[in-house]
């Protein structure tokens, strides 16, 4: 009864129609699940995945969650990368730093009267530094905004390249194990975490 009472609230008001892309979080799951609604019934609605899942989740479920309907968002989309360099003299950091700023500053799609920066965000240990990019670009659909996101990372690899820099190339290394290590299956497995080399 819960879900066809909850169908009929989704088809009177209209949270999300056919052909809309939504986020939504599934009981028991850690991550949220995105994807084009493709059916919306009494009982259940389908979504289908960026992945090419399809879902098919009781209306019930909508009732008490959260869903962000992401076709009606509007046209402004968020741009965050965190970009590891190889550790390199304090003078060329700053050349890249103000070399992306640059292009930040000049792209008539990104959205300049709202926050945006591009800072030296962390030192780590083991000497790779961090810079931070954030800003708002503004696209017609998900797909222009990937597409927007693509050309200025590229922009922001040629900086970083001409500048004389190197990106800092994440890995893979085991820890030893131990008691604390989480058990799967019965057995210990070891503990993953990333550090850096010297990249390109």
């Amino acid at each position: 009864m819960l879900n066809v009472l909850s169908g009929g609230v989704i088809l009177f008001s209209n949270p999300f129609m056919v052909g809309e892309e939504i986020s939504f979080r599934c009981e028991g799951e850690s991550s949220n699940i995105s994807g084009t609604v493709v059916d919306i019934g009494l009982f259940r609605t389908k979504i289908k995945t960026y992945a090419r899942e399809e879902y098919t989740i009781p209306n019930r479920h909508f009732a008490d969650n959260v869903v962000l309907n992401i076709s009606r968002r509007g046209k402004e989309f968020r741009v965050f990368e965190q970009i590891g360099l190889v550790p390199c003299d304090p003078e060329l950091v700053q050349n890249i730093v103000e070399g992306i700023r640059s292009v930040v500053r000049k792209d008539e799609r990104v959205l300049r009267r709202l926050h945006w920066r591009v800072v030296l965000h962390q030192i780590h240990p083991d000497g790779h530094l961090v810079i931070e990019i954030s800003f708002i670009v503004e696209a017609i659909n998900i797909d222009q905004y990937v597409a927007i996101k693509e050309d200025l990372l590229l922009q922001f690899m040629q900086v970083i390249l001409h500048s004389g820099g190197r990106l800092a190339r994440p890995q893979r290394e085991n820890i030893p194990f131990s008691d604390s290590v989480p058990m799967i299956g019965g057995n210990l497995t070891p503990n993953l975490v990333d550090t850096y080399s010297n990249g390109i």
